[in-house]
């Protein structure tokens, strides 16, 4: 074979199957988006990394991985964090730790560049000004799934 053409040949075809793996993770994420759309479900989930600002979780369920951050955005954590725990006040959250999110879709802004994305927010343990306040949810039911 000619080396030339081997090497546009892997070079196309490395290239093609980069956007095939783009497009396969914009489309689990579209339709992940879509899925909780409207909604507000409070699911378990394990820690998986501990990062400066809030943890990194995986929701089996849903074969979701995500970030809690804290106070809901990427802004400063007043606690202290390491690479193994989370610190706040008097809860520690460590790696492999049960946790419970709440799991809604953040909706795009005004700019046409913006697009949904998904939103986790700690609800258990009760972390005050970390966690979501079940309190401000008017339409709280006992059940797994809110409609807001």
């Amino acid at each position: 074979m000619d080396k030339v053409k081997s090497e546009e040949m892997c070079r196309v075809l490395n290239y093609r199957h980069q956007m095939a793996q783009q497009a396969s993770r914009s489309s689990v994420e579209l339709y992940t988006n879509l899925f909780f759309k409207d909604k507000k479900v409070k699911e378990a989930a394990y820690v998986i990394r501990i990062l400066k600002n809030g943890f990194s979780v995986i929701i089996p369920t849903y074969g979701i991985e995500g970030i809690v951050y804290a106070h809901g955005t990427d802004t400063s954590f007043n606690g202290q964090s390491s690479t193994t725990q989370l610190i706040w006040e008097n809860v520690t959250i460590k790696l492999f730790d049960k946790v419970k999110v709440l799991i809604s879709i953040e909706e795009a802004g005004v700019a046409a560049a913006q697009r949904s994305k998904l939103k986790l927010v700690l609800t258990d343990p009760v972390i005050p000004g970390f966690s979501y306040d079940d309190s401000l949810d008017k339409t709280h039911h006992t059940s797994k799934k809110i409609k807001v």
